[in-house]
């Protein structure tokens, strides 16, 4: 399994690869709007969003982790 910073940065196509703190924040705020009722992927995207900055052209050459893979990795940190 690669790193977490690495995996959201592949599914978000952030600018830069999130440090272990940053993708703890993003976990936090991604459960906190699941928990509002927002669906997990959007709730992700969200979190993301609101956290990180996205280069939506940016083209990375790997496969996207699912967002239940990336929260539980970001929470094993």
């Amino acid at each position: 399994m690669r790193e977490i910073g690495s995996g959201l940065r592949i599914k978000y196509r952030l600018s830069v690869v999130p440090s272990d703190r940053e993708a703890h924040q993003w976990a936090e705020r991604a459960d906190a709007l699941i928990k509002e009722g927002v669906a997990p992927e959007e709730a992700g995207r969200q979190a993301a969003n609101e956290l990180f900055e996205i280069v939506p052209n940016l083209v990375l050459k790997a496969e996207a982790d699912t967002i239940e893979a990336l929260l539980k990795q970001a929470k094993e940190k």
